[in-house]
């Protein structure tokens, strides 16, 4: 039963660690936060200014899914 237990307690605390590492990215003098949404192109993250601790939120965008018209427009 211990090693069961100890086996289990492993999955979480490697889950935490795992979901830690993904959300925890520094974007300039942002540190990103949790994943808050998506679409088809985009994830909207929270994010938080480092040195003030001011909350904001941040649109990470994929290039490569927008279409050419648009790519264009943004360059």
């Amino acid at each position: 039963m211990l090693g069961d237990v100890s086996i289990a307690h492993h999955r979480d605390v490697m889950k935490l660690l795992r979901s830690r590492m993904e959300t925890a990215r520094l974007l300039g003098d942002y540190k990103l936060g949790p994943k808050i949404g998506c679409g088809s192109f985009s994830v909207v993250w929270l994010a938080k200014h480092r040195s003030s601790g001011l909350e904001v939120t941040a649109k990470e965008i994929d290039k490569k899914l927008l279409s050419p018209e648009v790519k264009g427009k943004s360059s």
